[in-house]
C-alpha cells in the first residue's frame, strides 16, 4: 500500500497517519476526514490499498515537511530551551532561525556558535528539516492555557510571528492587539509559508491563521502582539 502521514490537533487529542506525494487527508470543521488526490492519477495509474491508523496521544504535534518550514508554538513552554525541545530531532533538524528586532538568530545542533537559545510563544521560527517528520511537545512541557503568554514587541517593518492558542482564527481577530483606535491596523502585509510546495501565500484580514504555523508580518509602526480576548 501507500503510506500516508497527516497530523492535526483536535480537542479530543492528536491523530497521526502517514503522508505521500499521492494523497492528502483533510479535516473539516465538523471533524470529518476526507481523502483527496494530490497529484495527477494518470501519471501513477493502478489500484492502491490505503491503511489509516489513528493513535491517541498526550503530545502536541507540529508537522514538518522536508526542507523549510515556518512554525510557532501555541502556548508558553515550561522549558524554553531550544536544545531541550529539539534534542530528539537532532538528526532531522538541520537549523532553526528566528528574526527578532531586525536581527537573525540561529540554532544548529552541536554548533557552539548558535545564537538562538530559547523558543518564545508568539514568535515564528524557520526550521529546515532533512525529511518529513513532526515535532512532538509533551503536554507537560506546556504551561497551563490560563498562563498569560508573553507580549511580543514588534518593530516597524518585517517580523516573524506565531499563532496564540489551539484554535484557528481569522487574521483580524488573531491580530486584534495590532488594531488602532480608528479600527485601522498597524500592519500592512501578512504571509504564511506553504511548506509542501515551498512557497509563500499572501493573507488578508479574513484569512485563517492556524495553530503551529508561523507568519511574516509587515508593521507600519511598532506594536505589542498578544492574544486577543475580543474574539
Amino acid at each position: 500500500g501507500i503510506d500516508l502521514r497527516y497530523i492535526d490537533n483536535i480537542p479530543n487529542g492528536t491523530f497521526y497517519c502517514y503522508n505521500s506525494n499521492f494523497y492528502f487527508l483533510q479535516l473539516n470543521s465538523r471533524n470529518e476526514i476526507s481523502l483527496g488526490i494530490k497529484t495527477n492519477p494518470l501519471i501513477y495509474p493502478g489500484n492502491y490499498n490505503i491503511t489509516i491508523e489513528f493513535l491517541q496521544t498526550d503530545d502536541y504535534a507540529i508537522p514538518l515537511n522536508e526542507k523549510w518550514n515556518l512554525i510557532s508554538f501555541p502556548f508558553p513552554l515550561a522549558n524554553k530551551s531550544v536544545e531541550y525541545l529539539f534534542n530528539k530531532s537532532s538528526g532531522t533538524i538541520e537549523s532553526i532561525w528566528s528574526y527578532e528586532n531586525g536581527n537573525w538568530k540561529f540554532y544548529i545542533p552541536n554548533d557552539s556558535s548558535s545564537t538562538l537559545k530559547e523558543i518564545v510563544s508568539g514568535r515564528g521560527y524557520w526550521i529546515k528539516s532533512n525529511k518529513d517528520t513532526f515535532i512532538l511537545v509533551g503536554i507537560g512541557s506546556l504551561l497551563k492555557p490560563q498562563t498569560i503568554p508573553p507580549i511580543v514587541n514588534l518593530e516597524k517593518g518585517w517580523n516573524l510571528i506565531g499563532h496564540y492558542g489551539f484554535k484557528s482564527k481569522q487574521a483580524y481577530c488573531n491580530l486584534f492587539s495590532l488594531t488602532n483606535d480608528l479600527d485601522s491596523t498597524k500592519w500592512s502585509s501578512l504571509y504564511r509559508f506553504d511548506s509542501w510546495n515551498q512557497e509563500f501565500e499572501e493573507l488578508n484580514k479574513t484569512s485563517i491563521m492556524n495553530p503551529g504555523e508561523g507568519y511574516w508580518l509587515e508593521m507600519n509602526a511598532t506594536g505589542f502582539y498578544f492574544p486577543s480576548t475580543i474574539c
